[in-house]
């Protein structure tokens, strides 16, 4: 059980026992209830085991119970599976013998240059950012009272651009697939930036084909162990309302014609998730799947293969080179930070200056 001490105006000790006769303690500056809040917490987090003792626990003892007691719970599934992938592939096997008490910026540096002496340069990125999170982690809690993590320096990478197909590589693809099944969601993503587990989350209840918009609400993600999981978005600026295209608003209302009468016709076989792209039973569709039947179409027809999440990079890249508002980018595509889509499509940005810089130059030549 926590205890509350005032030790001044507005000051409070916030203590807990965290077994072995050991107390962890918490200054609070502010009211008794604001103090109080804080000693609650600190018992949920002696209960789930997340408040473990430094000099006894070892970083892959912490980092376990990090994964349960802090990624499980605040994040979608497949950032959980991503997170327990490179603690378990890369950190546990190399540092997690050592005590938290002993963790030096040195050893993680040591691990960074092993993983890009074997080619694993975008894993140090990933890994340090893992380890980071979970060390701030134990800084909140009072497990650590420093980072090590920040003093150490992941080796330099340089950004790879994205690969993105060509406006006339997309033409040939949309015409390949013209008439078929595939046609609507692969124009839908191309006409939004969607990305790929949001596309096939997409619900009707979602759309607003009169207003011709559409909110982005979740995702359908592939988990290890529990095959297809309806999750949140990637992040909360992800869960947005974006814009649909004309065209693509008529093919949904002819669409959900057409499977509203296999979901009369199938009666109690057909499976309403109220989902807009499903099984022919109404059943989720893996975006994977799709894939590779999208895959197999431009194989077919003599196209080079393009990833669903290359028609993102492609909207993206039209609405920046017709100079849509890189603002306006980001809300579409639901990126964290302005500053995101513009390193990402730095590529796309020259053109969009050199036509600006000319702008002023005709401006300022005007009589």
């Amino acid at each position: 059980m926590a205890h509350i001490r005032k030790r001044g105006p507005r000051r409070w000790e916030v203590s807990v026992h965290v077994g072995g006769g050991k107390r962890r303690w918490r200054s609070v500056r502010g009211t008794k209830r604001q103090a109080e809040r804080v000693a609650a917490r600190l018992e949920e987090d002696v209960q789930s085991g997340a408040l473990v003792e430094p000099t006894v626990a070892t970083l892959g003892t912490y980092l376990e119970q990090w994964l349960e007691t802090h990624v499980r719970l605040h994040n979608a599934p497949r950032t959980y599976q991503d997170y327990r992938y490179h603690v378990e592939r890369f950190l546990q096997p190399r540092l997690g013998h050592l005590r938290l008490a002993q963790l030096r910026p040195l050893h993680l540096q040591g691990l960074y240059v092993e993983l890009r002496q074997q080619g694993l340069t975008r894993t140090v990125d990933y890994v340090h950012q893992v380890i980071r999170k979970a060390l701030n982690d134990a800084v909140r809690l009072q497990v650590l009272t420093r980072n090590p993590a920040l003093g150490a320096r992941p080796p330099r990478s340089r950004p790879q651009p994205a690969d993105i197909p060509t406006v006339e590589v997309v033409r040939a693809a949309l015409a390949a697939i013209r008439g078929t099944d595939l046609d609507l969601p692969i124009r839908l993503a191309v006409t939004t930036g969607v990305r790929p587990g949001e596309l096939v989350a997409l619900r009707w209840r979602d759309l607003d084909l009169e207003a011709g918009r559409a909110r982005i609400r979740q995702s359908l993600q592939r988990i290890k162990g529990k095959g297809l999981v309806f999750a949140p978005t990637k992040t909360h600026r992800s869960t947005r309302t974006i814009a649909l295209d004309a065209g693509v608003v008529q093919h949904l209302k002819e669409h959900r014609t057409s499977q509203a009468a296999r979901r009369q016709e199938l009666g109690p076989l057909y499976d309403d998730l109220d989902l807009v792209f499903a099984q022919a039973d109404g059943r989720p569709v893996a975006s994977g799947v799709m894939l590779n039947r999208f895959q197999r179409a431009l194989r077919g027809a003599g196209l080079p293969a393009i990833r669903i999440k290359d028609l993102r990079h492609v909207h993206a890249s039209i609405m920046l080179s017709e100079g849509v508002h890189p603002r306006v980018v980001q809300e579409q595509l639901g990126h964290a930070s302005i500053t995101l889509t513009l390193d990402t499509y730095s590529h796309v940005t020259p053109g969009i200056q050199s036509e600006a810089v000319q702008r002023v130059g005709k401006v300022l030549d005007a009589q």
